[in-house]
């Protein structure tokens, strides 16, 4: 099933609900007649419920993909558009196609609640990877958002919503001016592993 079809949409399911996956591992096995699922993926089609497939056909191992870049994030001192390029720029380094997409990250929750005043944050203009198969990555939503929003290399879902404005790619820069606006040395960072 291809996931660039009008309708589909998919949503890891391993992400952001680990404290469900024993059950839907076991839900899922049941389905399949007691063999294992391994990695897999939900597809969501429009009007017509849900599939499961294996996610073998996506271009990268989205676990490896966040345990990659979630230590840049924990120590590179940039808001959303410093991270952006950095992200940018290692994927780009590492040969996985992205873009890089600007606009708005909204709260709907806030943006609905009347007691919610508009000099909150409700949505904020915000800078995050697009890679394809739905998956974004964004690693500086909470610094906007509070700890509920989504955080790492993920399917957008729930209250937040990702409304991209542009999409362009970013002009290389140099690792030396990474390094410099970031405080973290990008010229060393592991490769990413390939999937083999």
């Amino acid at each position: 099933m291809s996931s660039s079809r009008e309708g589909i949409t998919r949503k890891p399911f391993r992400n952001g609900n680990r404290d469900n996956i024993n059950s839907v591992s076991n839900s899922l096995s049941r389905v399949l007649g007691g063999r294992g699922v391994g990695r897999f993926v939900l597809i969501h089609l429009e009007g017509k419920g849900t599939a499961v497939v294996d996610d073998e056909s996506l271009p990268f191992d989205v676990e490896l993909l966040q345990a990659w870049l979630e230590p840049l994030a924990d120590v590179a001192k940039v808001e959303c558009d410093g991270m952006t390029r950095l992200v940018s720029h290692l994927l780009r380094k590492n040969g996985i196609q992205h873009l890089v997409a600007v606009g708005v990250l909204a709260d709907a929750k806030r943006i609905n609640d009347p007691t919610v005043s508009h000099e909150e944050n409700c949505a904020v203009t915000h800078c995050w990877i697009e890679l394809g198969f739905s998956f974004v990555v964004d690693f500086r939503a909470r610094m906007w958002m509070g700890s509920e929003a989504q955080h790492g290399v993920f399917i957008p879902g729930g209250r937040f919503e990702y409304l991209t404005k542009e999409r362009v790619q970013f002009e290389p820069v140099s690792e030396s001016v990474l390094e410099l606006m970031a405080g973290v040395s990008v010229r060393d960072w592991v490769p990413f592993p390939a999937i083999v």
